[in-house]
């Protein structure tokens, strides 16, 4: 549940709003269910290396995808708070398919855990009859606190509504984890003296003292998602001022009478909730000012409608930023989640603030639609739309089309959008912008546009209007190529890969290029968007494969990924989560260090399935008699740390290292501070090559903050290091 809360529509530079929430099943129109479950609810002293099992009425449908299913076990809505330190070391399916065990999970000790189940299908096709709740500990005893209540709903039974507590409103950055939840239970719900109103009391036990939001969330069609257009949703409102409200729990208490309405979200412009949020926003700081706006989920008939709105204010007299998020007719406030940071800077990006006189979200969505958003809409299915309305500097104004995505998916995402801004921040002189980003997951494209925020015209940022598509290694080339030989006269093209998932055709967002100087004895690596450099950085000359530079007779990535399509046995399709990498350069070849090569890599990290092809670079022909020494059996020749994958990333990232003689072995997550953030290996490793997941947590089990981390690797002789990016 945690992911998905937290997986927002973070536009290019901080976050729109929620994209999607843990759903549930509807309850009363389906059999299948949980019959038991190790541990059980309010189970003590559960072991750090423990053993799940989980067993249903029904045989289940192991093909079934729930994008709230853990990436080991992806046909189960299945969260477990906090996260599990790792993932187990086996999975049992029972030969009746009604039983699923998870073998050795490791959990933190002295621990209470909570876990949400609210997903599952039958092999016939039935869903889960309602949502379970489990809380266990890996110490000896669990509070006693219980928090209860009735849940009203203006539209049929309550009955499998589930309520969840929460530390922080669910988008914030800090300590938004569920800590405790419960479901009305099936058959308590009711319609109560009229047709239209359902009432159904809850009780939460097992709750640590603290102070918590109380939402409530209902799946009313059984599609095991919650859809924020079409699904109810609602939080404890005492005084019904629209704002959502937080109860003190103390140690043993018993908290009662926490009525909680829920209601279909209601869409709506930015301005229709922008004075509310200016409201509460004067309550946190008297000076507040309004200086951005973010919307997910934007209708896509161009209204400029939305469930979800974020309204950023800066405070000068406390130099920082919060938000005021509205989720229906619903408020949230985010005191101060982003702080006095002088990493992100981002009091200096946003503290202007916008003009009183902003043309509202529809009429801005009347200007995108007719200028490309429309027909961008018609050819292109599965839409993600979301919107921001922000400052944008003068000094720098083809940085919009360079920081190009807002994606949900952060393998996509520009990592240096800040540093556009960074540059541009002295300027004061501004535009207001509204930007519009269309993205299609079906046919991987992406269409953005800006519209003045005074005016309602389309802008030209400096670099030529309309979409932004993914491109080709060679659409990048000459750019790249300018850059290398304003960095270094004798600078000659070394290595070319994609910096995210390259898609089928060839295609992807970013683009790296490495160029060697050997006037300079250094390497330069230069990110392209788009033909336009959007970062540039060192490359330690051990990173790379070859220094020997590449053909200038190439195959274009177009033609060496789908002949690794065709020759893959249809890999990206059959493996869950695939990522795929692109990388031309020489010395990647097995056998023949020579000879330049496209190297596809395929993997999966869901069953962590990899596959790797070999393309000629000069002939574009598959090669097939790759010699099978080393580097394909598994023994490495040398020592190596490979790239993150994805890189950004959000939630988790893969990496992948090799090492070619057994010996104790460490890899380690730092922060910028330098601090141990996450021990991930510390053990004696024999020869090999291996592929570790990290999931965004430290030691202690809690979710790392957005940033920059280094990973190290220590092992023998060899240290290497390399940085990455979180970001949510």
């Amino acid at each position: 549940m945690v992911r998905n809360i937290r997986s927002t529509k973070r536009s290019i530079f901080i976050f729109a709003v929620i994209m999607g929430l843990f759903g549930f099943t509807n309850p009363g129109m389906t059999q299948l269910s949980l019959v038991s479950s190790t541990p059980s609810d309010g189970e003590t002293n559960v072991g750090t290396v423990a053993t799940f099992t989980f067993t249903f009425s029904e045989a289940l449908d192991t093909t079934a995808r729930f994008e709230e299913g853990p990436d080991f076990l992806p046909f189960l809505a299945l969260e477990l708070y906090p996260d599990s330190a790792g993932t187990p070391e086996n999975i049992i399916i029972s030969v009746d398919l009604k039983t699923i065990t998870l073998v050795n999970m490791p959990l933190i000790t002295d621990t209470r855990f909570f876990l949400f189940l609210s997903g599952a299908r039958s092999s016939a096709g039935e869903g889960l009859d309602r949502p379970y709740a489990i809380t266990f500990t890996t110490g000896n005893s669990l509070p006693t606190a219980t928090v209860s209540g009735t849940i009203n709903y203006t539209g049929g039974d309550a009955s499998g509504t589930a309520i969840a507590l929460f530390e922080q409103a669910p988008f914030s950055d800090e300590g938004d984890g569920i800590v405790a939840g419960g479901v009305v239970p099936i058959g308590s719900g009711n319609l109560g003296n009229s047709t239209t109103l359902g009432t159904g009391s809850f009780t939460i036990n097992y709750v640590p003292a603290g102070e918590y939001l109380v939402l409530a969330f209902k799946d009313v069609n059984m599609d095991g998602e919650l859809e924020l257009i079409n699904d109810p949703f609602g939080g404890y409102d005492s005084n019904s001022d629209k704002v959502a409200d937080f109860i003190t729990v103390g140690d043993g208490a018993t908290i009662s009478n926490i009525d909680i309405d829920i209601n279909i979200i209601q869409t709506a412009t930015a301005g229709e909730n922008s004075a509310t949020s200016e409201t509460l926003a004067k309550t946190q700081a008297a000076d507040a000012v309004l200086t951005a706006v973010f919307g997910g989920d934007l209708s896509p008939n161009g209204d400029g409608l939305a469930p979800i709105w974020n309204y950023l204010y800066y405070s000068a007299n406390e130099d920082s930023l919060f938000s005021v998020v509205s989720f229906g007719d619903l408020f949230f406030l985010d005191p101060f989640v982003f702080g006095d940071d002088g990493d992100d800077g981002l009091q200096s990006i946003f503290n202007t603030p916008l003009p009183d006189n902003w043309i509202d979200s529809d009429l801005a969505a009347d200007s995108a639609w007719a200028n490309g958003g429309s027909e961008f809409v018609s050819s292109n299915p599965d839409l993600e739309i979301s919107v921001g309305l922000f400052n944008l500097p003068l000094s720098d104004p083809g940085m919009l089309k360079n920081s190009r995505n807002w994606r949900s998916n952060s393998q996509y995402k520009d990592p240096n959008y800040l540093n556009y801004f960074k540059k541009a921040s002295a300027d004061t002189d501004t535009v207001a912008v509204w930007f519009f980003s269309f993205y299609s997951d079906s046919t991987n494209q992406f269409f953005g546009i800006g519209v003045d925020a005074l005016t309602g015209a389309t802008i030209d940022f400096g670099q030529g209007t309309g979409p932004v598509f993914p491109t080709t290694a060679i659409d990048n080339l000459d750019a790249a190529n300018q850059a290398a030989l304003n960095w270094a006269s004798d600078a000659v093209l070394l290595q070319i890969g994609n910096g995210d998932d390259v898609g089928p055709e060839g295609l992807a967002f970013v683009w790296g290029f490495s160029y060697y100087s050997v006037a300079k004895d250094s390497i330069r690596a230069f990110f392209m968007v788009s033909g336009i450099v959007t970062d540039e950085e060192s490359v330690s000359k051990n990173q790379m494969p070859s220094l020997e530079a590449l053909p200038g007779n190439f195959c274009n990535s177009t033609e060496a990924t789908p002949l690794a399509e065709q020759n893959s046995d249809n890999f990206r399709n059959i493996h869950a989560g695939t990522f795929v990498r692109a990388i031309l350069s020489r010395g990647q070849l097995p056998g023949d260090s020579a000879v330049a090569v496209w190297k596809i890599s395929y993997f999966s990290p869901v069953d962590f399935a990899s596959l790797e092809l070999f393309i000629d670079a000069e002939t574009c022909n598959i090669v097939t008699d790759v010699e099978e020494n080393s580097d394909i059996t598994g023994i490495p020749s040398k020592y190596n740390l490979e790239q993150n994958y994805p890189n950004p990333f959000n939630p988790e990232t893969i990496i992948s290292y090799q090492i070619p003689q057994s010996g104790q072995t460490k890899l380690i997550i730092y922060n910028q501070l330098g601090q141990v953030m996450r021990i991930l290996v510390d053990d004696v490793k024999s020869a090999g090559q291996y592929k570790i997941l990290w999931n965004g947590l430290d030691q202690n089990g809690n979710q790392v903050a957005n940033g920059v981390y280094f990973y190290r690797l220590d092992s023998n002789v060899f240290t290497q290091t390399r940085k990455m990016v979180l970001m949510r």
